[in-house]
């Protein structure tokens, strides 16, 4: 595995954290001031962007992993599980606080 360049890296972690805080304050606006019925949906939506995002960016060559093949979700069989109760959890912990 090469190497990331310095720069690479900041400007990854940089856009993770902006993203981040993007997403939690589009929740807060959704699910609060704009009364959306439904986290759950949300979190769905969350999730098919995802991998609609990292679809592209793979075919652009902007990330790189595995193709799907059936020995992947046994390896990761618990992180989907923790994802989800997190993902749940967090948005219905949102849809609360005023």
């Amino acid at each position: 595995m090469e190497e990331v360049a310095l720069w690479k890296r900041v400007l990854s972690a940089v856009f993770y954290g902006v993203t981040s805080i993007v997403v939690v304050f589009v929740n807060k606006i959704l699910l609060t001031n704009m009364k959306f019925p439904s986290f759950l949906f949300v979190g769905f939506g969350q999730m098919v962007a995802t991998v609609i995002v990292l679809f592209f960016a793979r075919i652009l060559r902007i990330v790189t992993f595995p193709s799907l093949d059936s020995s992947i979700p046994r390896k990761i069989m618990p992180l989907p599980l923790l994802f989800v109760l997190n993902l749940v959890s967090g948005l219905g912990g949102t849809k609360l606080i005023k």
